[in-house]
């Protein structure tokens, strides 16, 4: 379909007109807005970088005062265990299981016995006796 006679005129008339050329400065003032834009945008991400840093050095130093602020004390150390009786436990579990690696795995318990407390966990005051918040 092709656009009625008056519309080419239109076009015609309006490709034919005179431009006007631009400013002298035009180029300077669109560079130095682009500069200023930019500038502007790593402000902005400068700001939210240390808005980060600020919110990780305030969760350090809430999670530093909690954890100086409880009191929780060491687990007793388990009574040493006899590896050869907890490799037949395992064993018992799993039949499949070769002697060897029970007793491979018995020890790595025992090793690491002591350093997760799986027991109850007692219930103390947050502070040792005579200590509080405020110090007295």
């Amino acid at each position: 379909m092709t656009p009625p006679e008056p519309t080419s005129e239109l076009e015609r008339a309006l490709a034919g007109r005179p431009i006007g050329g631009l400013p002298g400065n035009f180029r300077a003032r669109v560079l130095l807005a682009v500069v200023g834009e930019l500038a502007a945008q790593k402000r902005s991400e400068r700001y939210a970088l240390a808005g980060l840093a600020a919110a990780v050095l305030l969760w350090l130093n809430l999670s530093v005062t909690a954890v100086t602020a409880t009191y929780a004390p060491l687990p007793e150390r388990p009574a040493a265990l006899d590896p050869a009786a907890t490799a037949e436990q395992i064993r018992h579990v799993l039949p499949e299981m070769p002697r060897r690696d029970a007793l491979a795995c018995a020890i790595a318990l025992r090793g690491g016995a002591g350093l997760v407390h799986s027991g109850p966990v007692p219930a103390r005051a947050a502070f040792p006796r005579g200590q509080s918040l405020q110090g007295d």
